[in-house]
């Protein structure tokens, strides 16, 4: 079957006809799309029965984003979000609706290269720093569509080309106020897991900084650009793999404890499960750190100064 590009499905259309094109199999990024399956199309019409209006509505507003190509390009299963669970183990699919068409709402109205970058399959270098030893890392921003259950965009920070963490999100509305609903928070892929010296290096490579800690910084200025007002995470008992539908194939594989990490650089836990997080992550003064320690201590402030001073630049 030959390709179809998203050229050739970029003029607008309604929702019937972008809903004829997924049927078909006419939009799919590359020849291992799950949408020249024909046993997944028919699985997605039969669940789409279980939610009508609302993947109706969805569809409708797919196919009526300018964005509409870059979108289906960077998230594979874009159109079936609604038919899994998405964000929180506690979202229903009009939670879902509600959070993706703010998120890409959000991404419509920012400037051109931040628009871009988080519309990249894959994500694409964004700041480029040298730990003490002279190692090179990367902060990459983009979309995975392997983490399309935990969000939209992801940052993630590489060494060699390897991940050491990556930060999953979406811009949605929480209370009235613009927020960034992180969904999840993936340390080293399970080969790296195997050299947890590895990752010890690093953290002191960046001057005892770790690389969640980093991912979150280059998170918290993002969500800056982006105008966000509060910053949501999921709690242990709130990321998408606690809901029931993931619970047997989850169980013995999701060990995660995220609520740690986020009390750790102050996030307080809500009685809804979910961690409310500071907008900037406060930073001990000079004079409360030990005096052997205050060398490193100002050459770790430096290096978030760069990143922060790097992703400013995408303004």
């Amino acid at each position: 079957m030959a390709l179809a590009t998203f050229d050739e499905i970029s003029s607008p259309m309604s929702r019937w006809q972008l809903l004829s094109h997924l049927l078909r199999g006419d939009i799919h990024p590359d020849e291992k799309s799950v949408w020249l399956k024909p046993a997944y199309r028919l699985k997605f019409l039969a669940r789409s029965l279980l939610h009508p209006v609302l993947t109706l509505n969805w569809l409708h507003y797919i196919a009526s984003h300018p964005q509409r190509a870059q979108m289906l390009d960077a998230q594979m299963a874009l159109p079936d979000k609604l038919q899994r669970p998405y964000l929180s183990s506690r979202f229903s699919a009009r939670n879902a609706l509600a959070a993706l068409c703010y998120h890409y709402d959000a991404v419509a109205c920012a400037n051109p290269r931040l628009r871009r970058l988080m519309l990249t399959p894959g994500g694409v270098p964004i700041v480029n720093f040298q730990g003490k030893s002279g190692a090179a890392y990367a902060l990459l921003l983009g979309s995975h569509s392997s983490l399309d259950k935990e969000g939209e965009i992801t940052l993630q920070l590489c060494t060699e080309g390897m991940p050491l963490a990556r930060m999953t999100m979406t811009v949605v509305q929480f209370e009235g106020q613009r927020a960034l609903f992180i969904g999840g928070l993936q340390g080293p892929t399970r080969h790296l897991q195997q050299q947890k010296a590895r990752i010890s290096q690093v953290t002191r490579d960046c001057h005892g900084l770790f690389p969640k800690r980093l991912v979150l910084e280059a998170a918290c200025v993002l969500g800056e650009l982006l105008g966000i007002e509060c910053m949501i995470a999921v709690g242990n008992h709130t990321h998408v793999y606690q809901n029931w539908r993931y619970w047997r194939k989850k169980k013995t594989s999701f060990h995660a404890d995220y609520e740690s990490f986020w009390l750790s650089v102050g996030g307080q836990l809500r009685p809804d499960g979910v961690c409310q997080l500071p907008l900037r992550i406060a930073r001990k003064s000079l004079d409360d750190v030990a005096s052997k320690k205050r060398a490193e201590y100002q050459r770790a402030n430096g290096v978030l100064a760069e990143i922060h001073h790097q992703l400013h630049a995408l303004k």
